[in-house]
């Protein structure tokens, strides 16, 4: 996202060094606390099954991931259909600033099972002054899927209760976010959005309230769960929804 010079603008999202790496990946499943959920329907997650995320010892949370859904869940429920598409277009951004293109082509291709490139819409947007190389401005997240034909509203101020709303398969949600505290919840510091994700469902489970994301700022970021409380320490209450236009 972009450098921040007014209120409302993120300063740059850096991959490299705020992501987990193979290292952390490797020691994290290595602890216990990445059990699998082989008991699902025990923990209220019968549709589908996921890992369980922890903190490694430096501090730096690992997410959990869904990993399978139920073929008879989503054959016969319209909301884990449209989940197990969500994950199918997942897509990690190309750039080190395009998360909220990535997060609308994601948006874009789950309403209209399609099959548009990232590089599509990073055209557009350069092309229409909503991205640059130095990322996109809070105010256009969302103007691309917009001028696709999307029906597209940005709100502010929005309690993390609220993001129920994802649950909706006709609605798809943008959440920006503070990457550091994402990965790093303890760490003490200001949320300061500099990040884009697609909030695709919030459950609540024996274990507590869990958020399910596409996060396209990394290689695991596809299905990747946090608990509430620690999605809620990187979350401003800024999000941007994206609906398929109605047919009049």
């Amino acid at each position: 996202m972009l450098e921040e010079t007014l209120p409302e603008v993120f300063k740059p999202f850096e991959t490299p060094r705020e992501m987990p790496g193979p290292a952390d990946l490797e020691q994290a499943q290595e602890m216990s606390e990445f059990d699998r959920y082989d008991e699902a329907a025990e923990q209220g997650m019968e549709a589908y099954s996921i890992t369980r995320g922890g903190f490694a010892e430096s501090g730096l949370y690992v997410p959990g991931h869904v990993e399978e859904i139920n073929p008879e869940a989503a054959e016969f429920d319209p909301e884990m259909q449209e989940l197990a598409n969500e994950l199918d277009t997942w897509i990690e951004q190309k750039e080190p600033m395009s998360c909220a293109v990535a997060s609308q082509t994601m948006a874009i291709n789950q309403l209209e099972h399609g099959s548009h490139s990232e590089q599509e819409l990073i055209d557009m947007g350069r092309e229409k002054g909503w991205y640059s190389q130095n990322g996109t401005l809070p105010r256009d997240v969302g103007k691309i899927a917009e001028a696709m034909g999307a029906e597209v509203e940005r709100r502010r101020g929005v309690d993390a209760s609220e993001l129920t709303l994802a649950n909706d398969p006709s609605v798809k949600v943008l959440a920006n976010i503070d990457s550091t505290l994402l990965f790093y919840p303890e760490s003490g510091k200001r949320c300061k959005p500099d990040h884009c994700v697609q909030v695709l469902r919030v459950e609540q489970t024996e274990q507590g309230e869990f958020v399910i994301l596409n996060d396209p700022g990394h290689e695991a970021g596809r299905g990747a769960v946090y608990p509430m409380e620690v999605f809620a320490k990187a979350y401003h209450g800024d999000i941007t929804t994206i609906r398929k236009e109605r047919e009049i």
